[in-house]
């Protein structure tokens, strides 16, 4: 088995999609972080359903969510994740939000996602999707049901950091996370 050591990682990939959009993504994993950034280029005005930028499937014994707006550092949007019925394929997040957090605990490790910057143009929504037996998933999304202008140009960057702890104290620790990575 080839075995890969370093300090740092970065995939850059270009992409074109139906001569539409000239997309960059581009993912590195530094510092104990994985950064991301998706920049989009339309050169001509292009109607969308809608585009999602970041998409972070976490296992599906996730079971417990967090997320925060900086402007109310009060307000926490939280919850658990479960399996019932009345949650399958059922949406947690569907606002602007600057962080949001999961737990697993049965590895006790949590995840924080922070979005560093963005376009004010395309209103990004976070998601969380609930699909119990499949996986939990975060979505960041954009331009729902609109138009992309002519000449945009717009990135979204995005950090995700890692932790451990238990289910007690796994929401404050995601919190002091959250505040670290701005």
């Amino acid at each position: 088995m080839a075995e890969m050591k370093g300090k740092t990682f970065r995939l850059e990939r270009k992409s074109r999609v139906r001569k539409l959009f000239d997309l960059e993504c581009v993912i590195e994993i530094k510092d104990d972080r994985l950064y991301e950034t998706s920049t989009v280029y339309a050169a001509e005005a292009v109607p969308l359903k809608m585009l999602y930028h970041f998409m972070h499937a976490w296992k599906p014994s996730v079971s417990a969510y967090a997320a925060g707006i900086d402007a109310q550092p009060d307000k926490i949007i939280a919850g658990p994740l479960t399996d019932a019925t009345d949650t399958v394929r059922k949406f947690y997040i569907t606002q602007r939000v600057d962080w949001m957090a999961v737990h697993e605990p049965e590895s006790g490790q949590f995840a924080v996602s922070r979005l560093l910057e963005a376009p004010e143009l395309g209103k990004h929504v976070t998601m969380l999707w609930n699909v119990p037996g499949a996986y939990r998933k975060f979505y960041l999304m954009c331009f729902s049901k609109e138009t992309v202008p002519a000449g945009f140009t717009g990135a979204w960057k995005m950090v995700t950091a890692f932790g451990a702890a238990g289910t007690e104290t796994w929401e404050s620790q995601a919190r002091k996370v959250a505040k670290e990575l701005r």
